[in-house]
């Protein structure tokens, strides 16, 4: 019974780690990010695309000393003087 137990708690915790990723959540459209694009011919900076997540919307990257260059519905274009750290979550 212990083991069963002990099974079942295991379990539960490494799913939780796994969501908590959050590549899951990316994946199945619940959580917007974003992502480093090419930069534009004749432009600087970095460049970056904003994917919206049903859940929490379209990131937005101002906080980073980002311009939005394009807004739709689809997501959003970002330049950004440096270059972002990856992986780093934006809201």
């Amino acid at each position: 019974m212990v083991i069963r137990v002990a099974i079942v708690v295991a379990v539960i915790a490494s799913a939780m780690v796994y969501v908590q990723q959050g590549r899951v959540l990316q994946k199945a459209g619940l959580v917007g990010y974003c992502h480093a694009i090419a930069t534009p011919a004749g432009q600087t900076g970095a460049w970056h695309e904003c994917v919206p997540g049903k859940l929490t919307g379209t990131p937005g990257l101002s906080r980073e000393s980002c311009t939005r260059a394009r807004h739709s519905a689809a997501g959003d274009v970002w330049r950004c003087p440096t270059a972002l750290a990856t992986n780093t979550a934006r809201q």
